[in-house]
């Protein structure tokens, strides 16, 4: 079974300044509306969706060069 391309191409989604604004990127995350969105894991994907969701934000900031405190005002 194939999995949905989003969640196969998530990062490059959501980490991608020419894919996606910066706000546009957090409010799909503070809103949880990718809730299967995951990092391929060697440990499974359960831990991959953990590990994804428990640092988007840190993630987030980091490839678009932004603070979610001073560059995002939800």
């Amino acid at each position: 079974m194939q999995k949905p391309l989003l969640k196969k191409r998530f990062l490059s989604f959501l980490l991608s300044p020419d894919v996606i604004p910066y706000d546009l990127s957090c409010m799909l995350q503070d809103r949880g509306m990718l809730p299967d969105a995951m990092l391929n894991s060697l440990k499974g994907e359960e831990y991959g969706r953990k590990f994804l969701q428990q640092n988007a934000h840190f993630l987030t900031d980091y490839f678009f060069h932004r603070c979610r405190e001073k560059d995002y005002d939800a």
